[in-house]
């Protein structure tokens, strides 16, 4: 076991220290405001076990209880700083603010703030949307253009349901995309047999011109699963069986004048360097790269590749996570589009998320881009 173990897990038992501080002080002030103050040390040890109780329900990560406990501390400390700042300007006055201590001691505002943002998010999830996009491009294609449909991230089992990704497929075929993308982690570690089947059955189902195609993600193949419910082998006949086609360091000549190269996922060992798989590739072309997670953007322009879509962030999924994701360098981009010269690079924040039903730092979305001559 190296340092970073022993480091995250002194971090992860400090969170739950400070979480069952935080949780007895909540009950102790609660039961004060409505029964007067409390110096029983049998009332004592009883709140340090329900407060013991409440983190010990959450303590695995994956639980989203404990999300709800990460949001609620973070509203505890947000509220406890305003209430600093108000003591400060309010001075001798503060003492009048009856109502607003009364509120501060019992942690409302943190606990209405965690339900509202909570709710947002289980909505955001569920509400996928369209995000456009116009990418220009100077070489000689088309004078309509291409119509790309971006989806990513799907995590089928999440939130979304085979009737939810009906329905999703539904709006982007009636967007007349030219070309569909999926870009990684349509599946992952929670997705059943049965599931797998049916959500790329309803995906190669979606009607466009040159058809659909897809690349792996670092979920998809539930290498983070001690029991895969899947093989690869699964996976590529369903693909081969819904008119799916799958790209693995590969490329392929859609048209005379556009190429799609798929990308091996980052996360597999080894995977072919993208200056070897450009040899061949006529750079007077339009030059469409797919990579699931945003990587390789500096080697990408230098190749000549105009268009790089990924997804894999989730744009954070949580806010703040988006924020320190762009302070901490994740990848080469978060969300959103990055254009440098004739390199364009667009990020999904995908169709759901990982783990949790619950989404706030950006849209649940699939993408639909217009490259423009």
């Amino acid at each position: 076991m190296n340092i970073w173990f022993y480091a995250m897990l002194f971090i992860l038992l400090l969170v739950l220290f400070g979480m069952t501080i935080f949780f007895y002080r909540m009950i102790k002030n609660i039961i004060e405001m409505i029964f007067g103050e409390q110096k029983n040390k049998k009332v004592t040890f009883l709140l340090i076990a329900i407060s013991l109780g409440i983190i010990l329900f959450c303590i695995s990560i994956w639980n989203i209880g404990l999300l709800v406990l990460l949001h609620l501390m973070g509203f505890i400390l947000v509220f406890s700083l305003i209430n600093l700042v108000v003591k400060a300007i309010a001075k001798s006055n503060y003492e009048n603010f009856i109502v607003w201590k009364k509120l501060q001691k019992c942690y409302v505002l943190p606990v209405i703030s965690t339900m509202l943002v909570i709710t947002y998010g289980y909505w955001n999830m569920y509400h996928v949307v369209q995000t456009n996009y116009v990418v220009k491009t100077q070489k000689n294609i088309p004078k309509e253009g291409y119509r790309v449909a971006l989806l990513a991230d799907i995590h089928f089992g999440v939130s979304i349901d085979i009737e939810g990704m009906k329905e999703v497929c539904e709006k982007v075929e009636k967007q007349n995309p030219d070309i569909v993308i999926l870009c990684g982690d349509i599946v992952d570690e929670n997705t059943t047999y049965q599931d797998m089947e049916q959500v790329f059955q309803v995906l190669g189902a979606i009607k466009s011109k040159y058809g659909v195609y897809y690349v792996y993600g670092n979920h998809d193949r539930q290498k983070y699963s001690g029991q895969p419910a899947f093989t690869n082998e699964d996976i590529m006949y369903s693909l081969s069986k819904n008119g799916i086609t799958s790209l693995q360091d590969e490329k392929i000549q859609i048209t005379n004048d556009l190429i799609l190269v798929g990308r091996e996922d980052a996360s597999v060992r080894n995977r072919t360097p993208l200056a070897d798989l450009y040899k061949e590739v006529d750079k007077q072309d339009f030059i469409l790269t797919l990579d699931h997670q945003p990587l390789e953007y500096k080697i990408n322009q230098e190749l000549g590749t105009d268009l790089l879509l990924s997804g894999h962030t989730h744009a954070g999924q949580f806010f703040p996570v988006n924020l320190l994701m762009e302070v901490i360098p994740f990848g080469d981009a978060v969300y959103g589009v990055t254009k440098n010269d004739s390199f364009t690079a667009i990020v999904t924040a995908g169709v759901a998320g990982w783990k949790f039903p619950i989404k706030t730092s950006a849209p649940a979305e699939y993408v639909i881009i217009e490259i423009k001559s």
